[in-house]
């Protein structure tokens, strides 16, 4: 039983590391005139990869403990971090704020899926 509790830890703690990078970036936009251009999803991007990069190189041991939950995370995490961004976005637009929370969901998507390509590829198991 506490080898399944620390599995679920783990995952957590992977998805919430990459969570609150992304809102806290997704967080900063105020207005939006339109679709989000690819030159802002290169950005994302890069920018996610150079995170997991740098998560690489501080902590080069990956979190979970075998290859399916690393799979898994890889396939799933950015369409949960896509979710909490068009959530958080709608919300916001509920409230008032000019924005369209498509664009958050494609640059939350972008950004986590660069972040767990790295982290898969070049993370010691």
């Amino acid at each position: 039983m506490e080898e399944i509790a620390l599995v679920v830890l783990q995952v957590l703690l992977e998805l919430l590391l990459e969570l609150l990078v992304v809102i806290g970036i997704d967080l900063q936009w105020k207005h939006e005139s339109g679709r989000v251009g690819f030159g802002y999803v290169s950005v994302m991007l890069l920018l996610g990869a150079c995170l997991g990069g740098l998560v690489n190189w501080i902590h080069p041991q990956l979190f979970l403990p075998n290859e399916n939950l690393r799979l898994a995370a890889l396939v799933l995490n950015p369409f949960i971090a896509a979710g909490v961004s068009w959530e958080i976005a709608s919300y916001r637009q509920s409230r008032g704020t000019d924005i369209i929370p498509s664009n958050h969901f494609i640059t939350a998507f972008c950004f986590v899926l660069a972040f767990e390509v790295i982290r898969f590829a070049f993370g010691r198991r």
